[in-house]
């Protein structure tokens, strides 16, 4: 449950997530909703913080897809359901991914009319 950790823990727990999967391993995570997952709540959802949650804010406030992939983990899916969502999150192939930023880029200067030698 993110909510109950400082942000410090929640880097340190995608750390060891993405250092324990193997690429292509999936990481699920159910919590409560945050900001923005209901916009008709926001404005109540932070009351949560009063009943003794001192970490409920900054979760809230959390952008958990930024977060992971700064650890290699590639956002993949978002459900809501009452009060909670689940995320879920792919551990990246870094040969693949290397792979795929490469013909990116080729791709880019393909395109770009100002790199085409005439």
């Amino acid at each position: 449950m993110f909510h109950e950790i400082p942000h410090e823990a929640h880097r340190a727990v995608l750390s060891e997530v993405a250092r324990v999967l193997k690429p292509g391993g999936l990481f699920v995570l159910t919590d409560s909703v945050q900001l923005g997952d209901r916009p008709a709540q926001d404005p109540f959802i932070n009351r949560f913080a009063d009943f003794a949650e001192p970490h409920y804010v900054n979760y809230t406030q959390t952008d958990f897809g930024a977060l992971a992939r700064e650890y290699g983990l590639q956002p993949q899916h978002k459900e809501l359901a009452s009060a909670s969502k689940v995320l879920s999150f792919v551990k990246a192939d870094p040969d693949t991914q290397l792979a795929s930023e490469t013909a990116d880029e080729d791709t880019l200067k393909a395109d770009d009319p100002s790199s085409s030698s005439q």
